[in-house]
């Protein structure tokens, strides 16, 4: 979480006014893994209802939910409708979100998308939700990460891709 977070700092001078809810959304993102607010076994979702409930900004609260193409898992596991409750805002820091995400291994290193992607695969066993989520928001995936380095290379700033 520290190296993702790290890089989410990086691409603050990208995203001015919007930098603290990106960074606050690479902090939070996974928070649906923890026993105590786990509900559905659905990270993005659980994660998401919980910072509802606690009151925290709605935009905030919808980046969790969506991160990381995660619609994809959640008709997988029958979750569409309740995770459309979070509307997915696609924006610069939904990218932002998602390269941070994507990008950094589970050990906090920087890898590439296809190197997470076989990780993600080799972690969970091919016919898993979460790889074939993963594996169906690919395009999605590749084309947040394209515009998060395309942005920063424009800034001067130089990231994995």
């Amino acid at each position: 979480m520290r190296a993702a977070a790290a890089k989410a700092e990086s691409l603050r001078p990208l995203l001015g006014r919007d930098s603290n809810r990106l960074v606050a959304s690479v902090w939070l993102h996974d928070l649906g893994y923890a026993p105590s607010i786990r509900h559905t076994g659905f990270h993005p979702l659980d994660g998401a209802e919980h910072l509802r409930r606690l009151r925290l900004d709605d935009r905030l609260c919808c980046l969790v939910a969506n991160h990381s193409g995660a619609k994809y898992e959640a008709v997988l596991r029958g979750l569409g409708g309740r995770l459309a409750t979070f509307p997915d805002e696609r924006s610069f820091v939904r990218e932002a979100l998602w390269y941070c995400d994507m990008t950094t291994s589970p050990s906090g290193q920087p890898v590439s998308f296809d190197d997470r992607l076989a990780e993600i695969r080799q972690r969970y066993g091919e016919d898993h939700t979460v790889p074939r989520g993963v594996t169906a928001a690919a395009d999605e995936i590749r084309a947040a990460i394209a515009t998060v380095v395309a942005a920063a290379r424009a800034h001067g700033l130089l990231l994995v891709s």
